[in-house]
């Protein structure tokens, strides 16, 4: 996340999210989000521009962390990964009928 501008690398941005999984202690949800990791680096390549407010979004999830206000992470990730669905649902519909 440099100067305040979306990493656009899927290995970093993947690589946050192994982070937060393995912050919850629970080897379940570190194979998961591995085992997905494959699939949103894809995803991710596809999409024309960064979600604007992901910096930010990933920032507070962070400050939360290290706050260890457990809930409000969760909630502020479960936002932002409600929020990339849509996008990514929304990048979808508009591809042309095979």
């Amino acid at each position: 996340m440099k100067q305040g501008r979306p990493v656009r690398d899927s290995g970093q941005i993947t690589e946050l999210y192994r982070l937060i999984g393995r912050a919850t202690h629970n080897e379940v949800i570190v194979m998961l989000i591995d085992a997905l990791s494959e699939i949103l680096r894809g995803l991710i390549a596809q999409l024309q521009t960064p979600h604007s407010n992901v910096v930010q979004v990933r920032r507070k999830v962070l400050r939360l962390m290290r706050e260890r206000d457990a809930d409000k992470a969760g909630a502020a990730l479960a936002k932002h990964l409600n929020a990339l669905n849509v996008l990514l649902l929304e990048m979808e519909r508009k591809k042309p009928a095979r």
